[in-house]
């Protein structure tokens, strides 16, 4: 809020404008003035779509640069995919499915939260007779309110996780100078596929 608030704003507003865009692009494409235009309207909306896709993943490792060292948007989107194209790193972030392992987290526990939310409607179910579905209201309102705030509390572990990324991508010699133990367990991970070569992860 203090140093980066300007970065952090102009990259949701860049997702905000993708975003009106297709807003517009779907309300046209649904109106009934739309005299032939279908397929063109379409391709609008599919490459729209790409762009948000993108740029949302843009923001992802670029707002890590941002937080961390205080550049620019422009330029911390431009030295982190830099750093990763020098060190040959575009497999390991193409590959990261941290992402869906959370995701997973949270629906288990939006489903957990909303099975405890039926199990105490059918303890007190007396408490409940005034709602028409109480089982399914139940259930609704607890997974709700367990996905909701798992998924609150993982965006800071898929934070997390992407900035070791980069870290170690930039740092690694530092790293193995101050935790030498846990950057042979990284090293070893990162390598044992053959697909990443050991000197784009050692050297400086």
């Amino acid at each position: 809020m203090l140093y980066s608030f300007g970065s952090i704003c102009l990259g949701s507003l860049l997702v905000a404008f993708v975003q009106v865009l297709q807003f517009l692009v779907r309300q046209i494409r649904g109106s009934s003035d739309n005299r032939g235009n279908g397929l063109l309207l379409c391709c609008a909306d599919c490459i729209l779509s790409c762009i948000e896709s993108l740029l949302r993943y843009f923001n992802k490792w670029a707002f890590i640069y941002v937080g961390i060292y205080g550049y620019t948007y422009f330029e911390a989107g431009k030295n982190v995919m830099a750093l990763f194209n020098a060190r040959g790193w575009n497999i390991i972030i193409q590959d990261d499915l941290v992402n869906n392992c959370l995701f997973l987290v949270c629906l288990v526990i939006g489903l957990l939260t909303g099975g405890t939310g039926l199990l105490l409607q059918i303890i007190n179910e007396e408490r409940f007779e005034v709602f028409g579905d109480a089982q399914l209201l139940s259930f609704l309102l607890g997974f709700l309110i367990g996905f909701l705030l798992s998924s609150t509390m993982m965006g800071v572990v898929s934070s997390a996780f992407h900035s070791v990324i980069v870290l170690f991508c930039e740092a690694p010699m530092e790293f193995r100078s101050n935790h030498p133990t846990l950057h042979s367990k990284l090293l070893h991970e990162y390598t044992r596929s053959g697909r990443i070569p050991v000197a784009s992860v050692i050297l400086v």
